[in-house]
């Protein structure tokens, strides 16, 4: 994005947030611009100097010297996502207790259906941009793998999420698992990463070490409400069509699980998935078949936060 060649007399200031179109254009720089506090990380780069700075929600700071091209923050102050796709939330509770940022054990309400090795979604409005693994349960006290990364209130939701894709699907009956933003946030998503592990080798014409799928396994977008299938895989192959980047791995010195894993960079097509939270939006994985007899399958997907 460059604003390198607009008269220097119809713009001199401009901010982009979060790597959109610029919110602030003001001809004075003396009238800098005040975004609202909820803008913070908002990116203000004077188009003479080059000099940079990033609003904290109370005032700018100087972050750096980026020339006089105004450029795309696409990278820049941005939170990281690398978040696993998931089910349908098995069971929900609420804290009992406020946590605080760097706890790693919370207090439930009730710890019904929480057990060591289940997988735990806190959602508090903020993303924690990594489930949680359970690793035991003393009454409502419930130890996690990791600290928590931000404080969340009492009431807050905590809820079982299935993030293992080997499951029973079918046409009629298919099993979604989804990731998306809370409200307030607007992702973009830029690659999805694709792991299975499965007893026998696996090749072009299976999915994973399982003959070629009925159905398919569909990765589509929810949008603003509307639906729109990116892609279905049958097939390791038509994976490799998507992706290119298909491996077929071995075992270990004769023992443990072959395994078929995949990336899938959508930025390298100079695109990305915006979700907003806001709205709604999601991407999903739709699984239509049996697919039970793999060992392991799980899907991740990675961005930042806008």
């Amino acid at each position: 994005m460059s604003y390198e060649n607009m008269p220097k007399n119809l713009t001199n200031l401009a901010v982009l947030t979060r790597g959109g179109a610029p919110d602030y254009i003001t001809t004075s720089v003396a009238a800098a611009p005040v975004p609202t506090a909820a803008e913070a990380g908002a990116i203000w780069e004077h188009s003479d100097t080059g000099d940079r700075f990033r609003w904290s929600s109370t005032a700018w700071i100087h972050v750096g010297i980026a020339g006089a091209t105004l450029v795309d923050t696409f990278h820049q102050e941005n939170l990281f996502i690398n978040k696993q796709f998931a089910g349908v939330e098995v069971t929900s509770t609420t804290l009992a207790i406020a946590a605080s940022a760097l706890d790693r054990v919370i207090n439930v309400v009730s710890a019904t259906g929480i057990t060591a090795g289940v997988t735990l979604q806190i959602n508090g409005g903020t993303s924690e941009p990594v489930f949680f693994t359970v690793i035991s349960v003393a009454t409502l006290a419930v130890t996690l793998d990791r600290q928590i990364d931000v404080a969340h209130a009492i009431g807050t939701t905590v809820a079982v999420a299935p993030i293992d894709m080997d499951v029973v699907g079918s046409a009629g009956t298919p099993v979604v698992f989804s990731i998306g933003p809370p409200s307030g946030e607007v992702w973009h998503i830029t690659r999805f990463l694709i792991a299975m592990a499965h007893s026998s080798a696996g090749d072009l014409g299976l999915f994973g070490d399982i003959a070629a799928l009925t159905n398919g396994v569909v990765v589509r977008t929810y949008l603003n409400s509307v639906y729109r299938t990116l892609t279905n895989w049958k097939t390791n192959a038509d994976m490799s069509s998507d992706m290119y980047d298909v491996s077929f791995d071995t075992r270990s010195g004769g023992g443990g699980s072959y395994g078929t894993s995949g990336r899938w960079s959508i930025d390298r097509t100079a695109a990305a998935i915006a979700l907003d939270g806001t709205n709604g939006d999601k991407i999903q994985v739709v699984i239509q078949d049996d697919v039970s007899s793999l060992d392991f399958f799980r899907i991740k997907a990675q961005g930042h936060v806008s």
